[in-house]
């Protein structure tokens, strides 16, 4: 994502998930090097491509980590036009956000790659996309650990080949 992208990724995403992004949250992607947001963009006859979805993600290492463990990158925000979905747009979207992000760190993804979050709401309709879709595991641990989660969200994750 660049600059130019900004006003079209917000609009996509209060298109989508009928929400609008706190203010700073795309400049973050811009400037922090722990945080990113990739663009999918379709060709047109017009020449200037249409964005079509992007996903945004964070990644998370710490100095006292040993050097097997594998970054761990939390999904934030993922949307994909309704008539561009089951083209495997998302998992793109999702492989190369977690592969952009892991290349900046200093501890590289192992050979198994690096372990993907997604926090979902209980009663989402995104919650089946990432269950059955994309075959992401539920982390029945991170309910036990966060009381308000238990009733609210769910957290998927899966290991991204990077």
């Amino acid at each position: 994502m660049n600059t130019r992208d900004i006003p079209e990724v917000e609009s996509l995403h209060n298109e989508l998930v009928k929400q609008r992004l706190p203010r700073m949250f795309l400049h973050q992607s811009l400037y922090h090097a722990h945080r990113r947001t990739i663009v999918a963009e379709y060709p047109t006859e017009s020449g200037k491509p249409v964005l079509i979805g992007f996903a945004s993600a964070h990644v998370t290492t710490k100095p006292d980590w040993p050097v097997a463990l594998e970054p761990e990158v939390d999904l934030l925000s993922l949307a994909v036009r309704p008539e561009y979905r089951r083209h495997h747009i998302a998992e793109s979207l999702i492989k190369a956000v977690t592969g952009s992000l892991v290349n900046t760190c200093r501890f590289k993804a192992g050979e198994q790659g690096a372990l993907v979050h997604a926090d979902i709401r209980c009663g989402h309709t995104n919650r089946a996309f990432f269950e059955q879709g994309m075959g992401w595991e539920e982390d029945k641990e991170f309910q036990r650990t966060l009381p308000w989660a238990r009733c609210d969200a769910t957290r998927f994750v899966t290991r991204v080949a990077v």
